[in-house]
């Protein structure tokens, strides 16, 4: 739902020409955790993860290309021609800005791999990623949806997307680095401490009863158990 919200907010700041309500797009977009989850699933090595973070990033940015889609061609369909986009949707379409949007997608990235080991705040981290991801994507549906309703803008549309495309690879690069650089291993190089804890923990439903048993388990417990016999019996012949 929150990925729904941000695609309309985008889109609406995208075809008004509004900043602000971009920027504001950005503070709903769910679609860091994705990219997140893609990086890290793949630095430990966990199948799952990798997989369930490219899953939800797919969903995430059809939905806003989706969302997008719908706004430009209703747009466009109803007569309000766009021309070739608005200074918002000129900068996420113009091939001459692809360089600063790449370094832009490289910053985020060291700030979400900083973020998850604690250096930064994860809040203005989502945001930043937001801003190399969100309005390129929804962008793109935007122009694609103009072109479909008559005005041809597939070329910005395209390199709207190759935008998008070219921003999530830098943040995953950049992030795998960073986690490798902060020493984050897979987890099948994890030490075997774990299962010796387990074989040496006895729980206490599964305590011994008798004193064998606990002669048996522990020599502590039956040196102590015979020093209290002693004196037991010692008690027994003064009395």
């Amino acid at each position: 739902a929150m990925t729904l919200f941000a695609g309309v907010v985008c889109s609406v700041g995208l075809l008004t020409n509004s900043s602000v309500i971009v920027v504001s797009s950005m503070l709903l977009s769910p679609l860091m955790g994705p990219i997140l989850a893609t990086c890290l699933g793949a630095v430990i090595q966990d199948q799952k993860m990798i997989w369930k973070g490219v899953r939800n990033e797919f969903v995430g940015c059809f939905l806003t290309f989706a969302v997008g889609f719908w706004f430009g061609f209703v747009v466009q369909a109803a007569g309000y021609d766009q021309g070739n986009g608005t200074v918002e949707m000129i900068a996420r379409g113009d091939k001459n800005n692809l360089p600063s949007g790449l370094c832009v997608a490289f910053a985020s990235a060291l700030a979400l791999a900083l973020s998850v080991t604690g250096e930064l705040a994860s809040g203005f981290v989502g945001v930043a990623i937001a801003t190399a991801i969100l309005p390129p994507v929804t962008c793109s549906g935007v122009y694609v949806g103009i072109s479909v309703a008559g005005k041809d803008n597939l070329e910005y549309a395209g390199f709207s997307f190759l935008l998008f495309a070219l921003n999530w690879v830098v943040i995953f690069i950049g992030t795998f680095i960073i986690f490798k650089l902060k020493n984050i291993s897979p987890l099948s190089s994890a030490p075997d401490d774990y299962s010796q804890v387990r074989n040496s923990y006895q729980a206490p439903s599964q305590q011994p009863n008798s004193q064998k048993e606990m002669e048996g388990s522990s020599p502590l417990l039956a040196n102590q158990s015979r020093d209290e016999n002693e004196v037991l019996a010692s008690g027994i012949q003064e009395n």
